[in-house]
């Protein structure tokens, strides 16, 4: 799977929304079980299950996937992630932000007609701003701040393909060798805190198309404020970035394009976009909402 990482990530919207995120320089990470999808945070815990359950012994362990003390180990994960299949105790503290990769996408326009507009940040930028700058994105103990793509699979087995869940493999491996009880093993602070925050990176290959990125807020801090759903009321934590890390915005296909061209370059210059504001242009296809 291609790890190479895109210049620019999207972030399309409605003029409300471009409003709002760039004249205050956060976007909101959203409850991650109250997405549209109410069952997608489920497919990637029910992956990794799928993968510990019939692979990973014989793929770590091949002279001892027999062995009873491993079985109790990757039993005792999966026990503690059948956890998480509930949203009140999966999603608490998880919130997540949806990009693409993908520009100027008709699937994308489409939810918003033609009132919509593409926020387009430098990934580099953007990531350097979630992960690293701490005057940006103040830290508690345990808080997690990461951006990083949603790999889209079609069965277990592909996780074997992914360098990020590798890595988490390697670790639970890695674990299970030092580890002399498998009550204590799996209360270790990677597995309890951290094994739950791979799934939301994990996506069917049938939305392929979207080349969705995320960041991903895992935190006990109190949620910044609510958003009204169809499903109720639906938690946030703000994720701030610089003006740096914006590139450019897109309008959405529409009427009345040099008016509202000469409006957004207005409010980004207002708001001290002044690079993004000289790049504002309009979508190049074809579309009426």
């Amino acid at each position: 799977m291609n790890e190479e990482s895109p210049k620019v990530l999207w972030h399309y919207t409605n003029l409300n929304g471009m409003m709002g995120i760039l004249g205050t320089q956060t976007l909101r990470a959203s409850d991650i079980s109250l997405l549209n999808d109410g069952e997608e945070y489920r497919l990637g815990i029910n992956f990794i299950k799928s993968y510990l359950s019939s692979k990973f012994l014989h793929d770590y362990f091949p002279k001892q996937e027999d062995d009873e003390k491993c079985k109790k180990y990757v039993a005792e994960i999966i026990w503690q992630l059948d956890r998480f299949l509930y949203p009140r105790d999966f999603a608490y503290g998880k919130y997540v932000v949806s990009l693409s990769g993908a520009a100027d996408q008709l699937s994308q326009w489409r939810g918003y007609g033609n009132n919509g507009y593409a926020i387009g940040f430098k990934y580099n930028e953007l990531k350097r701003d979630v992960e690293n700058v701490p005057e940006l994105n103040n830290r508690a103990m345990g808080d997690a701040f990461e951006l990083s793509k949603v790999y889209y699979v079609e069965s277990s087995s592909d996780l074997k393909n992914v360098k990020k869940f590798n890595e988490l493999f390697d670790n639970i491996a890695c674990m299970m060798r030092e580890e002399k009880d498998a009550d204590i093993f799996t209360h270790n602070q990677y597995l309890y805190h951290y094994l739950p925050l791979y799934s939301p990176y994990i996506k069917h290959k049938g939305f392929e198309e979207e080349d969705e990125y995320r960041i991903l807020v895992g935190s006990n801090r109190p949620p910044a404020a609510y958003s009204p759903t169809k499903f109720g009321p639906r938690a946030y934590v703000d994720v701030k970035f610089s003006r740096e890390s914006i590139y450019k915005v897109v309008i959405a296909p529409g009427d009345n394009k040099d008016v509202r061209l000469f409006a957004a370059q207005r409010f980004l210059q207002g708001n001290g976009y002044f690079d993004a504001a000289d790049n504002v242009e309009h979508s190049r296809l074809s579309f009426r909402g």
